[in-house]
């Protein structure tokens, strides 16, 4: 499937660059009539050849991201020292993340879109959240969440979880450790393979190829800062995307 979108893709540049070359080539035609055009003009097949670029060239992707915003409703997750809320942090940067997605043609599934939530068992919870991915023939199911500790004990930094079940979903959390490096906002701590450090019930108990990622620490005044800010959320949703992006087409 991904080769078939690469090729696809692929197709539609060239067809792209075609358009654009016969664009430019009746604008710099030498006859009477075009060394008579105008600036305007030659600025507006310009953007016409712009527009076709940018419309011809967004891949065709099939695949269905879930995305799970962890905790919600009276389950607030951890606490940031000045009050901030775990649950709030997630969703925030989920929904961020959800529509740079949708905006480049992934179709995205949310566990949750608001904090109207009614949790009845954790378990049962966590099982909701899975089972929207399979109703849905998701291909990813990426949860987003913080971590914690003692109030600024040093611990800071994302982390990537992973079952590493197959290839693909081990080079997508690569991809996306690739990316948030990039921001240099925390530390790396790496990618963690959950049969080693402990199970998590979304990613192991999950027939769809899952990681969950803990984008820093509540708990350090510094994490928290950037994870807060409206700017911080925006960088980590848009780096979150080109990544699975990348990796989709």
């Amino acid at each position: 499937m991904l080769n078939r979108n690469r090729i696809l893709f692929s197709q539609k540049l060239e067809i792209s660059l075609i358009a654009v070359l016969v664009i430019l080539s009746h604008a710099l035609t030498p006859d009477t009539d075009a060394k008579m055009m105008s600036a305007d003009v030659s600025e507006e097949n310009l953007a016409q050849a712009t527009y076709i670029i940018e419309r011809e060239i967004v891949p065709d992707i099939d695949e269905i991201i879930v995305l799970d915003a962890g905790h919600g409703g009276v389950d607030s997750g951890s606490v940031g020292e000045n009050g901030a809320y775990e649950k709030d942090i997630n969703l925030a940067i989920t929904l961020k993340l959800g529509e740079y997605l949708t905006e480049n043609g992934v179709q995205v599934i949310y566990t949750r879109e608001d904090d109207q939530v009614a949790w009845i068992d954790t378990t049962e919870d966590l099982q909701k959240r899975i089972d929207t991915g399979i109703h849905a023939s998701a291909s990813y199911f990426i949860s987003i969440h913080l971590n914690s500790s003692e109030y600024n004990d040093g611990a800071r930094g994302f982390e990537i979880y992973t079952d590493g079940r197959s290839d693909d979903i081990v080079m997508l959390a690569s991809s996306i450790q690739t990316a948030l490096n990039g921001l240099a906002y925390t530390a790396d701590r790496g990618i963690k393979n959950t049969h080693e450090m402990g199970s998590l019930y979304v990613v192991d108990q999950n027939p769809v190829a899952s990681l969950l990622l803990e984008l820093g620490f509540i708990s350090d005044s510094s994490d928290l800062t950037y994870l807060n800010s409206s700017y911080g959320q925006q960088e980590i949703a848009k780096a979150l995307g080109k990544a699975i992006l990348t990796h989709l087409i």
